[in-house]
């Protein structure tokens, strides 16, 4: 029962009502470097509880994220849920650590790397750390947007200084589901062949935030330690969406309509 209902296309899962892809990190990378060289673009978005339950509120989102090239398991759940699938898979594909991965990759210069989201502050730290940690990196660029919609001029702006730094990859971090809405509606006029949405990898690489510890992540159990860190911004995310996520996923497996 739980097999039928959770199966989707060959090497996919839909998981209520939005596709995850089940691929690995090597898989994800090997994505990344044929479409850089074919110069061919894509879009990456790492899906998660959160970003599930809101696409479930939110139609335009739901389309966004089945419009994406790939459709990653993010968080824990979802990898326990593909399980429940002929093709499951073995780990979940993390933002943070495949950003940390491609970046080693890039230790030669051979792919260039832009940056937007965050804060000046982060940024700037993001920079030197990744200077330090993988020597030989090539930063085509870095844009710290406002809190607030971009004015026409300002996209424009925007769209013509990435399109200028002859970067590879376009890494988001600008919180979600800001940031798959941004990358879906800003794909067809961005000449970067990747797109990638890695939420708060610029944080833990810049320093400014502190990772969960491995066995935390392994255990499903990043969202607590994310909650201990900064409970009034995550309160809602994990303390509402969590439960209903659990909620939804029984009813569906017992067969049960819903909303």
């Amino acid at each position: 029962m739980l097999n039928k209902r959770f199966q989707s296309a060959p090497g996919s899962a839909t998981i209520l009502g939005a596709r995850v892809d089940l691929i690995d990190y090597e898989q994800v990378i090997t994505r990344m470097k044929r479409a850089i060289r074919r110069r061919e673009k894509i879009t990456i978005g790492f899906t998660n509880v959160y970003t599930i339950m809101r696409a479930r509120e939110d139609r335009e989102l739901l389309l966004d994220l089945s419009r994406f090239t790939l459709s990653v398991p993010d968080g824990m759940p979802l990898v326990w849920l593909s399980r429940c699938t002929d093709t499951p898979i073995h780990d979940r594909v993390y933002g943070p650590d495949l950003f940390g991965l491609f970046c080693q990759e890039s230790r030669n210069g051979e792919f260039r790397h832009f940056f937007y989201g965050s804060t000046e502050t982060v940024l700037e730290g993001l920079r030197r750390n990744l200077l330090k940690r993988y020597p030989g990196i090539d930063i085509a660029g870095m844009i710290s947007p406002p809190f607030r919609p971009l004015t026409p001029a300002e996209e424009k702006q925007v769209i013509a200084e990435i399109n200028a730094s002859g970067a590879d990859v376009l890494w988001i971090g600008i919180g979600s589901p800001k940031q798959e809405k941004w990358m879906a509606r800003m794909r067809p006029r961005l000449e970067v062949p990747v797109l990638a949405a890695v939420g708060a990898a610029f944080d833990y690489y810049a320093g400014t935030k502190k990772q969960a510890p491995k066995v935390w992540q392994k255990n499903g159990l990043e969202w607590l330690y994310r909650l201990l860190q900064e409970p009034r911004r995550l309160a809602t995310r994990y303390l509402v969406y969590n439960p209903l996520f659990i909620l939804r996923i029984v009813q569906q497996a017992m067969g049960k309509k819903f909303d």
